[in-house]
């Protein structure tokens, strides 16, 4: 293999595996000189991107370097701060294969999976050799401290790189958030809290939800939710779709309320056991669900993820550490 071919793959939140040397000093020296978001940012025009039919011809194309940039795989539930999934169901969760937000014994074996596809990939693009053994510097894996990006990043190599002794590298605290990988809100001010809310209110505000009525319906159903300990005792409410808030803190993740929040919890939670248990009846505690219908449920975590994390306020404050 010749030696300035670098492979290149970043699992973002999970794992990272970059090119090292004069091209990464290059990115730092780029992107470290760009200001921090301001209370007067302002959208910027979108860059229109190039179209399937607009890509240029690449037939006479070698591929050199690969950039790949994903998260974690499966896990178990978040159950940290009351997490709501917890009263939210007379039924009893299936015993999780790992503890609370830790990697799951599936989200290991498709991640392997994931691994392997890549490989056969990079073979067959003939970018690596079959039983591929990196030299120093030719692949990097760079993942986030917690246990579920660790471990992601281990199961990848595995099916990527069999016949290769891989190092994950990692930087802090083992189960805190790497700095790079962690969406806080870095940079706040008054003004800036209220630039983000004009944002929130502009998407819909408190009815930004507005859409799930038919999806916390659903999913109040397949729980039983009136009939757990958390809504009978008048801790959980009633799902509904014109309560929705947002608080933006300095060095925290924007925080999401009201019934997004707790249905989040919920819906995250029982995606998690569908995946996990290889009875899908009993995933949905004795429901027949179609695939339709398990999309909405899963709608209700991607709206929250949408709402955390998709303010381009709070976006752009959230990734300024990965510039």
């Amino acid at each position: 293999m010749r030696k300035n071919k670098i492979l290149s793959i970043m699992l973002l939140t999970a794992i990272c595996f970059t090119g090292c040397g004069q091209t990464q000093q290059n990115v730092q020296n780029n992107t470290l000189m760009q200001a921090k978001p301001t209370a007067e940012t302002q959208e910027t025009a979108e860059t229109p991107l190039l179209m399937e039919t607009d890509r240029p011809d690449t037939e006479n194309y070698k591929l050199k370097e690969v950039v790949v940039m994903s998260r974690h795989n499966i896990r178990s539930p978040l159950s940290s701060n009351g997490a709501a999934h917890v009263i939210a169901t007379p039924h009893e969760w299936i015993k999780w294969t790992a503890n609370s937000s830790e990697l799951s014994l599936r989200g290991g074996v498709l991640e392997t999976m994931m691994g392997q596809y890549f490989r056969k990939w990079l073979e067959a693009e003939e970018l690596i050799p079959e039983n591929y053994m990196p030299a120093d510097n030719e692949v990097r894996f760079y993942a986030n401290s917690k246990q579920r990006t660790i471990a992601t990043a281990k199961y990848f190599s595995s099916g990527f790189l069999p016949a290769a002794n891989v190092n994950i590298e990692q930087k802090g605290e083992f189960n805190k958030m790497n700095p790079v990988f962690d969406p806080k809100i870095d940079f706040y001010s008054e003004s800036y809290a209220q630039a983000v809310q004009k944002q929130f209110e502009e998407r819909g505000g408190a009815k930004i939800a507005a859409d799930l009525e038919e999806n916390y319906k659903l999913l109040a159903d397949v729980v039983d939710y009136k009939e757990s300990e958390g809504y009978k005792s008048g801790e959980l409410k009633d799902f509904v779709t014109d309560d929705t808030t947002i608080t933006p803190e300095l060095d925290e993740e924007l925080t999401v309320g009201g019934s997004l929040a707790a249905a989040t919890s919920v819906s995250d939670a029982l995606v998690l056991q569908y995946y996990e248990e290889p009875d899908p009846v009993k995933a949905a505690f004795g429901h027949e669900l179609t695939d339709e219908q398990w999309a909405q449920i899963a709608d209700i975590t991607t709206k929250y993820v949408e709402v955390r994390h998709g303010l381009p306020l709070v976006a752009v404050n959230a990734a300024h550490p990965l510039l």
